[in-house]
């Protein structure tokens, strides 16, 4: 495999507006269920019990949903995931790598039936041997520009199959023309 330039790494960065937008989402949710579970904890009425189940839930799953979204909330320059292009080039997490040569088809998708999976999106990666690889976006990547960043790196080094494949599922897809003698 040949060496590549930092230069030619792209990283793919968090938006700052998501990032923003959930770390206010998740912690005015926790502050919310916390003070209804603080005023029902005095048992003023039979539906201060429900308070507390609600407001002890409502807590739990909002620092669930914090816990899942913390590795993109707190990585390393807020990158995401990296693409270094080339013939030889791959897509990479900070767990996973994929070929660009071995990529058949991806996606952005919720994948699995978890908590997680009803509010977190996925770079489901279908592979030429079958394997389904994810790569976690925690909701923090603006979409057009992740679709218009795969186009523009991935696909030029992806088999014909692939880019077919793509050709057929994006309308706004750039042909090819031939050139006429």
């Amino acid at each position: 495999m040949q060496e590549t330039n930092k230069k030619d790494i792209i990283k793919i960065k968090c938006n700052k507006t998501n990032l923003i937008f959930g770390l206010a989402a998740t912690a005015g949710a926790f502050i919310v269920f916390g003070t209804i579970f603080l005023f029902a904890i005095k048992f003023t009425s039979l539906y201060d019990i429900l308070g507390i189940f609600g407001g002890a839930l409502g807590m739990a799953f909002t620092f669930y949903m914090f816990i899942n979204a913390a590795p993109g909330l707190f990585s390393k320059n807020r990158v995401i995931f990296t693409i270094i292009p080339g013939p030889d080039g791959r897509i990479e997490s900070s767990k996973q790598s994929v070929l660009i040569k071995h990529i058949k088809d991806y996606k952005i998708a919720r994948s699995g039936v978890t908590p997680r999976a009803l509010f977190f999106e996925d770079l489901i990666i279908f592979t030429y041997d079958n394997k389904k690889v994810k790569l976690p976006t925690y909701n923090l990547l603006n979409y057009q520009d992740l679709n218009n960043d795969l186009k523009k790196y991935l696909l030029p080094y992806m088999s014909q199959e692939a880019q077919t494949h793509f050709q057929s599922k994006v309308k706004n897809f750039p042909r090819q023309t031939e050139n006429i003698k």
